[in-house]
């Protein structure tokens, strides 16, 4: 590490010796026999090539480890005009990496000028190649060396009279950013293939270590080298998506024109032909009006209290989802300040965040209760039911405005923009939705191709399917054989226990998705994620302890039992806040990083804490509708809930889309604080509805009123 501190060292004195310029007296000459004015003013740079050892800008380039004829000639082409300050290859030069800034802090990435570099583009002449043209790539550095740590390796606190590389040197604690390994920004000609440059790169790096004492490896990939790209060109796969798309907007502005215009619910048509019957034609064309769907979305009806109360908790979770998600772009990333993200695995508060997947937990307890108690008023009611049918209607709901996103992110997604990570996100992303888009299409893709799946937060749609369908099946039992449906029930939560305590005790898995770096980088490739997190079987008891809650609010609906105001209020918050914080916060323990492992206790939590979430979300319900909390009832079901709460299924789809975006186009390493924590949360919730609102008007509710034409149902 010694040469990456003495090279900022004499960089630093050779910007103070550059500041004398002078008027070259003879005008110089190129190679290529091209001039250069006689007024150009040099700055003296040859600090640049006579550092001890060169920064890696020039030692690549002059690396005698670069063969091919035409990468070699505009390399050394480079170099010389680089000595005469030509702007191209000041340029070049200006735009890679050259001293590394804040690698104790936690940066792992010198990520230079991206969009400085592919700007170059100059004629150097046939003798040189031709056309140079400036090629970005962000190339891995690994380094070690021989000293042996003598503190904690699990400290986030140095004294600081120790050596850094106690700070540096990896000890295999997870919860840390590697301050070993570096992504270093290279701007080179692009006449240079990936290969030529991970060789040479491993050769000069390998020449320095050998004189300072530490081992270096590097890597230059294909998916991190960039280029000025000329557009590419629609696929057939992308017209097929533009074409559903305008076709939909056509279909959206021809009906809500039509309705306003012609429809008999316009105003100045109140009271014309009203008795006329619209054609079928007619019909399913208002299907698609804006106008319409917009007034459904604003309509509030009451059900049941708890029930109505339903919308507030969904919004706040849905929320509470997009901030996780986007505290995950910042780990595994690059990010300016590491050492707060690792600080904050170490403070009890902040586990809320890091526990922060168990809201999930939440929605799922939801599910059941608002699956179970409206399908057995419903039976109550007609006293029978064909079961294909609800699970089509379902089926119909999801879809649509599923397949259309899954259909984008195969299709358009790597047209929308570029950057450093672009490749190996959003292309990566690309492929893996066209490679795996049936498995989304089939429900079954958290349990198939895990690893590649498409938009990895569609786990949940697949899971949530399988649960309505068992569960229907389950509620249903219980309303037409009770002693066999409770017994099914009961069997079905007790093996959703005992099933992920079994799996974790066995293979002495995490109890837990750890918001660690490795892990969140991308957390499809996590055994964690694959094994246990996903898989529909290890995430059910919460959904049928919501199943259970809501067969109980359906027995008693009649009990006119109230418990009074100021027992409500404390159970309230002991049961909901008190309860639900300590499932949380109680996870803290398996953050303490020496602490020993015990399967015994890693398996209890890993298989109750979600059940215990999914009790203190049952509680919720519980007590509005057993209690007096009117207050709570009343602004957990206000309009503004009701609204956004029936776009909360499209914001969940498409959330994770600005932030795939905004992870692949990063041109810089990102600084963490609350503010800016907040700030894009804020700017990823109002995509994330907005984009809802699109959805929902020109899919969901459309098709949403198709179903109900087809099967007469709500």
């Amino acid at each position: 590490m010694h040469w990456f501190y003495a090279a900022l060292l004499v960089h630093s004195v050779a910007s103070t010796v550059a500041t004398s310029v002078y008027n070259a007296t003879e005008t110089p000459q190129l190679e290529d026999g091209a001039t250069v004015a006689a007024d150009f003013l040099v700055l003296p740079m040859p600090d640049w090539f006579q550092m001890t050892p060169p920064l890696l800008p020039i030692s690549v380039a002059s690396s005698d480890h670069i063969l091919s004829p035409r990468c070699r000639n505009q390399s050394q082409l480079y170099l010389q005009e680089l000595r005469n300050f030509t702007l191209w290859a000041v340029q070049m030069f200006d735009a890679a990496a050259k001293v590394p800034v804040g690698m104790l802090a936690g940066n792992q990435y010198q990520m230079g000028h991206y969009d400085e570099c592919l700007e170059i583009s100059v004629n150097v002449g046939e003798k040189s190649g031709g056309k140079l043209r400036g090629q970005y790539c962000l190339a891995e550095i690994r380094f070690e060396s021989s000293y042996k740590p003598t503190v904690n390796p699990y400290t986030v606190y140095y004294d600081p009279g120790v050596s850094a590389w106690e700070k540096i040197k990896y000890k295999h604690d997870p919860s840390k950013v590697r301050r070993d390994i570096m992504h270093w920004a290279l701007c080179m000609p692009s006449s240079c293939s990936s290969e030529e440059l991970h060789e040479a790169l491993n050769h000069e790096l390998q020449k320095m270590g050998e004189v300072h004492g530490v081992r270096f490896s590097s890597w230059v990939t294909p998916d991190r080298c960039h280029t000025q790209q000329e557009s590419q060109p629609l696929s057939l796969g992308d017209i097929v998506f533009l074409f559903i798309l305008f076709s939909l907007i056509t279909l959206v502005v021809t009906s809500t024109w039509y309705d306003f215009t012609y429809s008999d619910t316009a105003p100045e048509k109140a009271g014309e032909q009203s008795a006329k019957k619209p054609s079928k034609v007619t019909t399913l064309l208002m299907c698609f009006s804006a106008r319409r769907n917009l007034k459904k979305l604003m309509i509030v009806s009451s059900t049941q209290p708890s029930i109505d109360a339903s919308h507030g908790p969904r919004v706040i979770f849905m929320l509470l989802i997009i901030m996780g998600h986007r505290m995950t772009t910042f780990a595994g990333h690059p990010i300016f300040n590491a050492g707060a993200e690792e600080r904050m695995f170490r403070k009890v508060p902040d586990i809320v965040l890091a526990n922060g997947p168990l809201i999930v937990d939440g929605f799922f307890a939801m599910s059941g209760i608002l699956l179970s108690y409206p399908l057995l008023v419903l039976l109550g009611k007609t006293g029978h039911m064909n079961l294909v049918v609800p699970i089509i209607v379902r089926f119909i709901r999801l879809t649509p405005s599923y397949m259309m996103l899954v259909f984008f992110h195969a299709t358009l997604l790597p047209h929308m923009g570029s950057g450093p990570f672009w490749d190996s996100l959003v292309g990566l992303e690309q492929r893996r939705c066209a490679d795996n888009w049936w498995l989304n299409l089939l429900y079954i893709n958290n349990y198939v191709n895990v690893g590649d799946m498409c938009m990895f937060q569609s786990w949940y749609v697949a899971a949530d399917f399988h649960l309505y369908i068992i569960s229907l099946l389950v509620v249903y039992a219980v309303w037409r054989w009770p002693r066999l449906g409770y017994t099914v029930l009961g069997l079905l939560t007790t093996l959703s226990v005992i099933v992920p305590f079994a799996l974790i005790y066995q293979t002495k898995a995490d109890p837990l998705l750890y918001p660690y770096p490795d892990n969140v980088a991308d957390v499809r490739a996590s055994w964690f994620f694959q094994s246990i997190y996903v898989a529909t079987h290890n995430r059910a008891a919460p959904y049928f302890i919501g199943v259970s809650v809501g067969i109980l609010l359906y027995k008693l609906r009649n009990n006119t039992y109230r418990l009074a105001r100021f027992p409500s209020n404390i159970a309230f918050i002991l049961t909901v806040w008190v309860f639900g914080l300590v499932v949380m916060v109680s996870a803290y323990v398996f953050f303490i990083p020496d602490r020993p492992y015990n399967a015994l206790e890693v398996a209890l939590y890993g298989s109750l804490h979600r059940v215990g979430f999914g009790l203190a979300v049952s509680f919720f319900f519980i007590i509005i509708t057993f209690g007096q909390i009117d207050g709570y009832q009343r602004f957990f079901s206000s309009k503004t809930f009701v609204v956004l709460s029936r776009l909360t299924y499209g914001a969940y789809l498409a959330h994770t889309m600005g932030q795939l975006y905004d992870q692949g186009s990063l041109r810089m390493p990102r600084y963490l604080s609350p503010y800016t924590a907040l700030w894009m949360t804020i700017a990823d919730a109002t995509f994330a509805f907005g984009m809802a609102l699109i959805l929902l008007l020109l899919i969901e509710c459309p098709f949403r009123s198709i179903q109900k034409i087809i099967f007469g149902t709500t």
